[in-house]
């Protein structure tokens, strides 16, 4: 089963969120700012960050979903990060459109999203589609290949 992590501030987006991903098989962590979430990334490690762009945190603390996203990407750029935004400032798109060029964001979806379980499955067939494509974890024993 693969872990998502959900941010968004709106407790009700957040829920539905939740509940959508949980039903497309995921195993679900969430955080209501981007400064929690990547205490959540750092702690629980999922394979995909699911986040609104205006998530802040605390004065001091990681000021939005992007630079949530920036942060993830350094510490494993295997994670993928999707993001999703009702609204956003100019500079706010800029920095997306740079994440997004640089592979480091995946997708961006505006809200309201049209339809989230075709979005959830599109998702978690990117993940299965990424994992496939890693090597092959398996150990060479007597010319044979042994899976762990």
């Amino acid at each position: 089963m693969y872990k998502i992590l959900v941010v968004d501030d709106e407790e009700g987006i957040l829920n539905l969120e939740t509940r959508v991903f949980e039903r497309t098989g995921f195993s679900v962590v969430t955080a209501k700012t981007a400064h929690d979430g990547l205490e959540t990334f750092v702690k629980e490690r999922p394979d995909v960050i699911f986040s609104d762009v205006r998530t802040g945190g605390p004065i001091g603390g990681i000021k939005d979903g992007i630079e949530l996203a920036e942060k993830a990407n350094k510490l494993n750029q295997s994670t993928l990060i999707y993001m999703t935004s009702g609204d956003m400032s100019e500079g706010q798109e800029q920095r997306l459109k740079k994440l997004r060029a640089e592979g480091a964001v995946k997708g961006f979806y505006w809200k309201p999203i049209e339809d989230i379980f075709g979005l959830a499955r599109q998702i978690k067939a990117d993940v299965e589609a990424y994992q496939a494509s890693l090597p092959s974890a398996t150990l060479p024993y007597n010319n044979e290949r042994i899976n762990p």
